[in-house]
């Protein structure tokens, strides 16, 4: 997977008001100026890494350094963070009480993985996967404290006691949630199978398949899944007609099945009339043979007696 530098992140996203001799500078301001401009320092200095003010050297900790930079301003409001204790003293007042609420985890996390992105050395900031890493073992481990009435409150809110052990799904995981019981993802994406929420989540989209299948009623909803891989994995082997694609070539092979099987029956019939018209020709070459009354080969020839003849032969000699 190629390695993208941004150099440019902030918390509006980029820095679109770049300012040069009175003019709109190009977007990579330092990097490629054109020859009539003069290069100018800019005044915002709070999302570029310090390595990059001092020798315009650029690193992939740049951007770690810019993202920490982000944190610290969604947390704070300001773009500095001198320690974890201030930035969760500014979240107190939310929470009534210190400690008291699971979120504060969060806060607590964030903050220190937005201190050590600012940390003057590069080599000390952390890498992506370190950050991801800590994000999610902090969204796995639930984290619960009791409430007044003795219920038990979860990072997701108010849950039994049961949902602790509750790994997320794939496709929660993905979306970077909190999976809760309700989950509609939770019955047909299940951890063990990533690259299946992965797939419709890059075809669909992610809002597109929660809306669908809140609106499908639950004995439903297993068949829709089925639908949207299945779409997707064809749609993903063949971007121009997808399942229409598909559909064509089954329809093309029933066909050529339908004319295969049409020709086995006819040969089938043919063959039935053979084996008809063989079975007939016995019988009719017996007729022919022994209809002028002749005896039929199976019956016994007549036998006569002593005495029969005896009697045929005198009887002409008899008055």
């Amino acid at each position: 997977m190629s390695r993208v530098l941004i150099r440019d992140a902030t918390c509006e996203g980029t820095l679109r008001r770049k300012i040069c001799l009175g003019r709109p500078a190009p977007k990579v301001v330092l990097l490629r100026i054109p020859k009539q401009r003069e290069p100018c320092r800019l005044s915002d200095r709070g999302y570029l890494a310090p390595e990059f003010l001092s020798s315009n050297a650029i690193t992939f900790k740049a951007d770690i350094y810019s993202l920490g930079v982000i944190i610290t301003e969604i947390l704070t409001g300001h773009k500095e963070c001198t320690s974890v204790d201030k930035v969760l003293e500014s979240w107190t007042d939310m929470f009534q009480t210190l400690g008291s609420h699971p979120l504060l985890e969060q806060v607590e996390v964030c903050a220190e993985i937005a201190i050590n992105c600012m940390n003057d050395d590069p080599s000390n900031r952390p890498t992506i996967q370190d950050i991801i890493s800590s994000i999610d073992e902090t969204d796995a481990r639930s984290v619960t404290s009791s409430s007044p009435g003795g219920q038990v409150i979860t990072m997701a809110g108010s849950e039994s006691s049961s949902s602790r052990s509750r790994s997320p799904c794939a496709s929660c995981r993905m979306l970077r949630q909190q999976c809760t019981q309700e989950c509609v993802f939770a019955p047909y994406f299940p951890a063990e199978e990533p690259h299946k929420f992965a797939i419709v989540h890059k075809v669909f989209g992610g809002s597109n398949v929660f809306k669908l299948l809140q609106e499908l009623p639950a004995h439903q909803r297993g068949d829709a899944v089925s639908s949207m891989v299945y779409e997707a994995n064809v749609r993903t082997r063949d971007p121009v007609y997808g399942c229409v694609g598909a559909i064509s070539v089954l329809q093309q092979q029933i066909s050529q099945l339908q004319m295969q099987f049409s020709m086995a029956r006819a040969e089938i019939l043919t063959l039935q009339q053979q084996m008809d018209v063989n079975d007939s020709l016995p019988s009719q070459n017996s007729f022919d043979r022994y209809g002028n009354g002749d005896l039929k080969p199976d019956s016994p020839p007549e036998i006569l007696s002593s005495e029969d003849e005896v009697e045929e032969v005198s009887s002409p000699m008899s008055p």
